[in-house]
């Protein structure tokens, strides 16, 4: 089971992500033992106390909850208090240890049997400590005769004490692997064998938390982490997962009507995205945890007839449409978020998700991304080490961000007026993963909430004021995504006898270059980079009022690195001011040696934004 992992997925749009380094609570002792049975099932006894530190501490250790499933699982608390500072120990009484469904599926109870114990501590104060033991019994395996446990400390997080501990059978394949350093926290190891049982016991400690960085990789991605499991390498969990799932894909006689009516007279890759379109528009996302559904997926039929699956059963459905017509696919296993790397042994707590390779065309498809263009993964997709499961089960990995593919243009037209205000109008074109990740957004906006989603961005990145904007259909993957938007900011510059503006104007955008100012704050970084290879183009015409003339232009930009290349240009036209900014990101994930050259970058482009603007009279 991963613990407390914490899971930061951006999105590549409006916001920025902001990461606080205060410590609200800590681990003061943490113990999990798994008594493991041949067949894979197991007990665990799980003890846990933390320590708050702040009130804020106190609300985030004031409850505990443990998730299972009551098909493969029984779930017991066997003892819970609250220890105060002075060493009172006040016990919870048994009606405040509650069972409920878990937030995520009580909007659709039938489709998951998770249960969740929700256990609220009495008079928990700063400096108080929480303790709560569970047990833990493991009725069914999600895959037969096999057992992983996996443990992850996340840097941010003081752990005074933990401890895990396997005991299995001797003869049972079991091994360990860990990841860690000096620096991070690291785990100290012991096996032994006697009695005809195998037990692997690990103990980690850190007492001071690593503060994570703006725009750096999932933290699980750099975490000390612990895994024991069965597993004798990644392909096999592939393998485990296929036996699993390889007869779900059938095709009936109710798919095969369908992928003839969708397909038509198409054959091969034409036919591929037509099938891929209709499943991600056709198809609604509902979370599916029943028993062993966590790992296996339902029929292509069931999903066909209720029109609704989750990420394994949107796979099935299309794998088996795609069948139908003569064309092969794999299911994939992979990791949707900014963990780019592996634990350090094979785990199926490795991957969140599932998509769907076709050999035939060298072709990735997530076609639960309901707003991704055929052939386009989303950059929580794109460079991540995958398990292909099918008859050739394999370690592989996504493509990477490709500038040439994934890019945004921005052309806007300006009208500075001799009172300040600044009128703007302006057309947005995006392809690849910024279509696609910009589509989901705003299809999550109301159209009547636009003039509102207007003004608060030209607040935040722009000049102020207010406008609206309209969109290209969203259903239409077929076609790029094309933005156009109206706005006016009065007061943009004072009026007078010089016409001032502060930095070049931003207007309305979607992909403001302000808003990489985050990823190129620290002086230094000791953790990769996350930004997502992208190319963006943005051409401004800035009209300024009759009887005045430039006085102060911005300076022109030309840089190329190994990080990418930025180009800045500004001429005068006679009533206009004409600016060129294209900035090229080359690569998905920035090392820590490679920070340096990614930091001027990214400096270079927002700096070529930031310098003024001044008009005269004649």
């Amino acid at each position: 089971m991963v613990r407390k992992t914490r899971v930061f997925i951006a999105i590549f749009a409006f916001w920025a992500l902001a990461l606080a380094a205060q410590v609200d609570t800590e681990t003061t002792f943490y113990k999990a033992v798994f008594k493991v049975n041949p067949d894979g099932t197991y007990t665990a006894t799980i003890e846990h106390r933390q320590k708050a530190l702040t009130q804020a501490g106190v609300e985030e250790i004031g409850q505990a909850s443990m998730v299972y499933s009551e098909s493969l699982q029984e779930l017991e608390v066997l003892e819970a208090y609250t220890l105060k500072a002075d060493g009172t120990k006040i016990p919870v009484p048994e009606d405040k240890i509650f069972v409920q469904a878990p937030p995520e599926t009580q909007d659709a109870p039938t489709f998951s049997d998770n249960k969740v114990i929700q256990v609220v501590f009495p008079q928990v104060a700063v400096g108080d400590e929480v303790y709560v033991a569970w047990k833990l019994v493991q009725k069914e395996p999600y895959f037969p005769g096999e057992f992983y446990a996996t443990d992850v400390e996340p840097i941010a997080e003081v752990v005074r004490r933990a401890e895990i501990v396997v005991d299995a059978p001797a003869e049972m394949p079991v091994y360990w692997k860990k990841r860690g350093d000096a620096e991070l926290g690291d785990y100290r190891v012991e096996e032994k064998t006697e009695g005809g049982r195998h037990t692997i016991a690990a103990t980690f400690s850190r007492n001071q938390p690593i503060p994570p960085e703006p725009g750096m990789v999932d933290p699980r991605q750099v975490s000390p982490a612990f895994v024991v499991t069965t597993f004798k390498d990644w392909p096999a969990i592939g393998a485990a997962y296929w036996e699993r799932a390889k007869g779900k894909a059938e095709v009936t006689e109710a798919v095969q009507k369908t992928a003839d009516e969708v397909a038509g007279n198409a054959e091969g890759l034409e036919a591929a995205r037509k099938l891929y379109n209709w499943v991600a528009q056709n198809i609604r996302y509902v979370a599916l945890e029943l028993g062993i559904g966590g790992y296996v997926p339902q029929s292509a039929e069931e999903v066909l007839n209720q029109r609704y699956g989750d990420c394994k059963g949107y796979v099935t459905l299309l794998q088996a449409l795609l069948k139908a017509k003569g064309i092969e696919s794999e299911p994939v296993l992979v990791y949707l978020g900014e963990d780019y790397g592996l634990f350090p042994a094979p785990t199926p707590e490795q991957f969140n998700h599932a998509i769907l390779y076709l050999p035939e065309f060298d072709l990735y498809l997530d076609p639960t991304i309901r707003y991704a263009p055929f052939g386009v993964l989303v950059l929580a997709d794109l460079s991540k080490p995958v398990v292909h499961a099918g008859e050739r089960p394999r370690l592989a990995k996504t493509p990477s961000g490709d500038p040439e593919r994934d890019r945004y243009q921005e052309e806007q037209e300006y009208l500075l007026d001799a009172s300040g205000t600044l009128s703007g109008k302006g057309t947005m074109r995006l392809f690849g993963y910024v279509d696609a990740q910009m589509r989901t957004i705003l299809a999550s906006i109301p159209k009547v909430s636009y003039p509102q989603v207007a003004q608060a961005l030209l607040g935040q990145f722009g000049e102020g004021g207010s406008g609206t904007f309209e969109t290209s259909p969203l259903e239409d993957l077929d076609a790029p995504l094309v933005v156009t938007a109206e706005w006016k900011s009065p007061g943009a510059a004072v009026p007078g006898e010089r016409l001032s503006l502060g930095h070049v104007p931003t207007g309305f955008s979607l992909v403001p270059l302000g808003q990489l100012r985050t990823y190129a704050a620290p002086e230094s970084r000791r953790f990769p980079v996350s930004m997502g290879a992208f190319a963006t183009r943005y051409q401004k015409t800035i009209r300024y009022p009759e009887g005045y003339r430039p006085a102060l232009l911005p300076q022109g930009v030309s840089l190329e690195n190994p990080a990418g290349s930025v180009r800045a240009s500004f001429e005068d036209r006679g009533d206009a001011i004409e600016a060129v900014i294209e900035l090229v990101v080359a690569k998905d994930v920035y090392p820590p040696e490679e920070y340096p050259a990614l930091k001027k970058l990214l400096e270079a482009a927002v700096g070529a934004l930031s310098q003024p603007i001044v008009w005269e009279k004649k």
